[in-house]
């Protein structure tokens, strides 16, 4: 199922999460506490979150970088699972659906489609990353979504039937 929807760097996870969206109730405890529709939502709800935070960031308040982690992090476009935990703003509702999914995408796709209008030092704050400029921030966010992505791939590898 395709959306009707503007373009966005991230166009290629968004096709991924619609895919995946038939699977969402799987669940395997071994890989994963959430099942895949949380996984899902979660990483659109911070796409969401942080581009919110982004546009509204003032420019010239921007402080700091990204710490260590986060540069590690970054260099290996890759996040280590289990490391973090959610805060409760990007948490998903108790049951994910499509249609709530399907409309997280539709929003946030929006949204996303003007980034490249917001100024190159508009900026969000990562609790264990540091701060990240509009471009690290895209950098961030195509990194969560594959870290999920990868969960879920991982979920229906065990739960295949």
């Amino acid at each position: 199922m395709t959306i009707e929807k503007p373009v966005t760097f991230l166009d290629e996870e968004f096709q991924k999460i619609i895919d995946l969206l038939p699977f969402i109730e799987r669940q395997d405890t071994a890989v994963s506490k959430a099942n895949v529709g949380w996984h899902l939502a979660h990483s659109v709800i911070v796409m969401d979150k942080v581009y919110e935070t982004l546009a509204q960031s003032d420019p010239k308040k921007i402080k700091g970088n990204l710490n260590l982690l986060g540069r590690v992090a970054f260099a290996l476009n890759f996040l280590p699972r289990g490391v973090a935990k959610s805060p409760k703003a990007v948490l998903p509702p108790k049951v994910v659906t499509p249609a709530f999914v399907k409309e997280k995408i539709v929003e946030v796709r929006k949204k996303l489609s003007k980034i490249d209008e917001l100024d190159d030092k508009a900026f969000f704050h990562h609790f264990a990353f540091g701060t990240c400029d509009k471009r690290r921030t895209k950098g961030f966010l195509k990194s969560h979504t594959h870290h999920h992505l990868k969960i879920v791939r991982d979920i229906l590898k065990k739960t295949k039937q």
